[in-house]
């Protein structure tokens, strides 16, 4: 199991429902640790002053704004509420290792029309900051929607200990929480293979033709989804028992009508061929792994097969039912979509890259050599300083990389920040040839030994840095210059450009 703290404060009691609910679905994803709690109602003091945040790998914050309501004051409210938000903007916590912060607003009863005003007034201001600031926030009507009728209120409990929800609304603030860790924390699916007939259009193409499939609105819902997905770095795959000139026609002739597009499609495996070979064929395809796949079909029997078969590969069976695949599909955790301030350029054109490495794979197979095949490919490589626009990639990487990845650590964007602000070398490396630009593909991270050192911290994640003291210095200033070593702290590359002579370029570096 991955070992993670959470950093919890909340404006209400943290109950023992609320942290066994929690610690159940950490359990469930595969993490272990425990709850940083912070006192009672400390909420904006961990913003601008964190103790209990200072511990955390993700930081939480737990709203019942009626809590803030002093003698049904609006004017006190509404400063208490500014003030929480200017804690968000500018407050310590986003100095801190931590990999990010989710803000849950739970439902309220206050029926004052002012009062209610305020509230809403500050969740759309929430809101906005969130998509600013790169932080996420789990708001009334989400959890209303899971909740549906079951009363989310505990009076008894609220006068007692001061815990205002009932136990199945605390229940769906930890699975709601538990979603956003899933997203945040743990890899995302690289790949999604989706079958056609009766998934993405109804009927069969090869019976009615493809000006006869059906686009009804739960096709194009799933189209949507899937399209988003491609759009934010995720591989759409085609598997599907046709013929693939059937299915390219649908996407040709229903262009217009059809949510997802050819240009969304990163691969296809389409023939009479069992959809198990297919998954595998596009998993060497595509060099990525059968667990980084997941499997969307509406044939019970076909998931079945893959489930059973390839176990390894998460297997989604779509429903039939219009409002079934609805509720269903807003509830697939499988099917989210990456928080848009983890989005990189580089996301958003995986899918073309990897289609142009379709183009670099026919090209091999009509050279007559290796070398001329590499020959052919004009390699140009890339080796400078990063920027602050560059962090985000850089620690995509460090996080995603598995064959090529020298010390397996995983680093924040904040980290690598830190890193170059206390003297610390970040080299980006980018590839591209005649077939197109892969992009940042290597991230090298190196220091002067005599610089500073650095800490692992296993149980929060993340760097501590640690300098040397004034006697050190001036040791270190008369000592020989043979006594100089460079520290590499991070060295990882996309498996994509191995064989290109890359990690040669990435090694030159380190040693210039």
């Amino acid at each position: 199991m991955n070992k993670i703290e959470l950093g919890v404060a909340a404006s209400f009691t943290i109950s023992s429902v609320l942290k066994d609910s929690i610690t159940f679905w950490l359990k469930r994803m595969g993490l272990c640790g425990g709850l940083q709690e912070a006192g009672y109602d400390l909420v904006i003091r961990e913003l601008f002053v964190p103790d209990a945040f200072a511990h955390g790998t993700l930081n939480v914050a737990l709203l019942h704004l009626p809590d803030w309501l002093s003698h049904s004051d609006p004017l006190a409210l509404e400063g208490k509420l500014n003030l929480f938000l200017e804690a968000i903007s500018s407050g310590a916590w986003r100095h801190l290792p931590a990999r990010g912060l989710v803000v849950i607003v739970g439902p309220w009863q206050e029926e004052d029309p002012r009062v209610q005003q305020l509230f809403l007034s500050f969740l759309e201001k929430l809101q906005r900051s969130a998509n600013s600031s790169g932080f996420e926030c789990v708001l009334p009507a989400e959890l209303r929607e899971f909740m549906g009728d079951r009363e989310a209120f505990d009076e008894v409990a609220r006068k007692v200990g001061q815990v205002p929800f009932s136990e199945e609304m605390l229940a769906t603030m930890s699975a709601c929480l538990a979603r956003r860790v899933h997203r945040l924390l743990l890899p995302p699916v690289k790949a999604i293979a989706v079958d056609c007939d009766d998934t993405l259009w109804g009927n069969a193409v090869g019976e009615v033709g493809a000006e006869q499939v059906a686009l009804a609105e739960r096709f194009l819902m799933l189209q949507r989804k899937l399209a988003g997905l491609a759009e934010r770095g995720t591989l759409v795959c085609l598997c599907s028992r046709n013929k693939f000139e059937d299915v390219r026609r649908v996407f040709s002739v229903r262009e217009e009508e059809m949510a997802l597009k050819w240009n969304h499609v990163a691969s296809w495996y389409v023939n009479e061929e069992p959809k198990t070979s297919g998954i595998r064929q596009l998993a060497a395809d595509l060099n990525i792994g059968l667990d980084s796949f997941a499997f969307l079909d509406d044939n019970p029997s076909e998931c079945l097969r893959v489930r059973q078969d390839l176990p390894q590969v998460l297997t989604w069976h779509v429903p039939e039912d219009p409002e079934e695949f609805g509720m269903r599909m807003r509830a697939a955790w499988i099917l989210d979509e990456r928080f848009e301030s983890a989005v990189t350029k580089e996301d958003r054109e995986r899918v073309r890259r990897y289609q142009e490495e379709k183009s670099r794979g026919e090209a091999r197979q009509t050279s007559a050599t290796t070398d001329e095949y590499l020959k052919s490919l004009g390699t140009r490589i890339l080796v400078e300083p990063a920027g602050e626009e560059d962090v985000g990639r850089l620690s995509q990487l460090s996080e995603r990389t598995n064959q090529f990845n020298a010390f397996k650590k995983f680093v924040s964007s904040g980290d690598i920040l830190r890193y170059m602000e206390h003297g610390g070398q970040v080299r980006k490396v980018s590839l591209s040839d005649n077939f197109g630009d892969y992009g940042v593909i290597g991230v090298v991270m190196m220091r002067d030994n005599r610089s500073f050192s650095i800490r692992w911290l296993e149980d929060a994640g993340g760097m501590r840095f640690d300098h040397p003291s004034a006697d050190d210095e001036l040791e270190a200033q008369g000592a020989n210059s043979a006594d100089r070593q460079v520290v590499v702290d991070i060295f990882a590359m996309s498996c994509r450009a191995l064989g290109r002579g890359v990690e040669h370029a990435m090694l030159t570096c380190a040693a210039e």
